[in-house]
């Protein structure tokens, strides 16, 4: 929004709101399971621990922790993101599930080994394609998962691969710049270059308001932001006798500027032109001409009457 700045200083709080998170507790399987919403910091309530017959219950285990962690609910608060957990039995082994995304949780696979399990459908990401899962964190080692449970505890992580977009660039008059593919979230280029102007920025809108800096989850067209260069045309009085002091004036790249007239006199010659050299060599300019992009240093002639 936009404010009014009165006469005086003034000084702004910044304004929080807690974000409100999803508590999940697993029992047996994705569908059997309670969901509860709390926000950043409340006291998590606790529940009664589950039974199962020919089992015996051990403890609540985060789900997706790798160490297989111990949930408490004495004292718990709810963390700045989700959270779920499922029950640990005795004679049940576990398949625990690291999706390595944030807030992307898979529940853990618990049973007796020879057991048959669902295999989870494979984890999505914007922008990313999942591979396949690995035994190790290093994911090195592509594993995969049988449908019968085995003997031992087994963790498996998943692996990903960014996916690639086509990015168009497009100056303001929607001529095409270049293209080019990249990844996900990838910076894009800001190499190209304008005569007389500086490179401010890449748009998605060719009204230039809303700015672009990396590549989003789908092929992307960009508008490029130019601002003109300004610089300083230079009078010379080229004539240590010639009266009055040397003015500069300020231009912008393509934008007329009408030069100066006759602002310079000296005895016995009339300024009858502006010059790029002090010899008269360089290229020439009428008095008093509208002109544009002009080099940064103009200078006058004398010719004598």
């Amino acid at each position: 929004d936009t404010i009014t700045v009165g006469t005086e200083d003034i000084t702004l709080y910044a304004v929080w709101e807690k974000i409100e998170y999803t508590f999940t507790i697993y029992y047996s399987s994705v569908t059997d399971k309670v969901e509860i919403k709390y926000y950043y910091g409340d006291s998590i309530q606790a529940v009664e621990n589950p039974s199962k017959e020919g089992s015996q219950f051990v403890a609540w285990i985060i789900v997706g922790d790798e160490n297989q962690t111990v949930f408490s609910f004495e004292n718990a608060t709810m963390p700045a993101a989700d959270l779920a957990i499922y029950p640990k039995w005795d004679n049940e082994y576990t398949i625990t599930f690291v999706t390595n995304v944030e807030n992307l949780i898979i529940p853990s696979i618990s049973d007796v080994k020879g057991a048959t399990y669902e295999i989870p459908a494979n984890p999505e990401q914007v922008g990313y394609t999942f591979l396949y899962w690995c035994s190790d964190k290093e994911l090195l080692n592509e594993y995969t998962l049988t449908g019968e449970m085995q003997e031992g505890n087994l963790t498996v992580y998943a692996k990903w691969e960014k996916n690639k977009y086509d990015v168009t660039y497009l100056d303001t008059n929607g001529e095409e710049i270049a293209q080019e593919e990249l990844e996900y979230e990838a910076a894009l280029s800001n190499t190209f270059t304008k005569d007389g102007y500086t490179f401010a920025g890449w748009y998605s809108d060719v009204e230039l308001t809303k700015v672009v800096t990396k590549v989003p989850a789908e092929d992307l067209t960009v508008y490029a932001k130019w601002t003109a260069n300004e610089y300083q045309i230079v009078y010379n009085k080229n004539n240590v006798n010639a009266t009055n002091e040397a003015r500069n004036q300020d231009a912008t790249y393509d934008v007329e500027v009408e030069l100066y007239g006759a602002v310079f006199s000296l005895v016995g010659y009339e300024l009858t032109s502006w010059n790029t050299q002090a010899d008269g060599s360089g290229t020439s300019y009428e008095l008093s001409k509208a002109v544009s992009n002009l080099p940064s240093s103009v200078r006058y002639s004398l010719v004598s009457s």
